[in-house]
């Protein structure tokens, strides 16, 4: 069976059909290249690309306060009383003595 297509319809898809887009801009294709440039292009994009991927995806690192010991307790817990020293302390403070008792017994 066949179909008859009025002569405008066909006319109208000639019209249609005929529009191509023939003067595309090329200038922004690359010339041509071999694999290996456009490997060579290829993989250094995706260097970049993965690299600020990376950056973005880190936490932003805010500092945080670091916590400093008074070297005096509070007025309420001892009325200025020294804090105990720590072993460090204990044993560069036992070091100085000796070395103190060692000038005293020599002079």
């Amino acid at each position: 069976m066949r179909i008859r297509v009025p002569v405008a319809v066909r006319n109208r898809l000639l019209r249609v059909e005929a529009r191509r887009p023939v003067n595309l801009p090329i200038g922004g294709w690359p010339p041509l290249m071999e694999l290996d440039e456009w490997e060579m292009l290829a993989s250094a994009m995706q260097d970049e690309l993965a690299a600020s991927a990376y950056e973005e995806t880190q936490p932003v690192r805010v500092p945080q306060p670091v916590y400093l010991p008074q070297p005096v307790r509070k007025s309420d817990d001892g009325l200025g009383e020294q804090r105990p020293l720590s072993g460090t302390e204990a044993y560069l403070a036992a070091q100085q003595k000796n070395r103190q008792a060692l000038t005293t017994f020599k002079a």
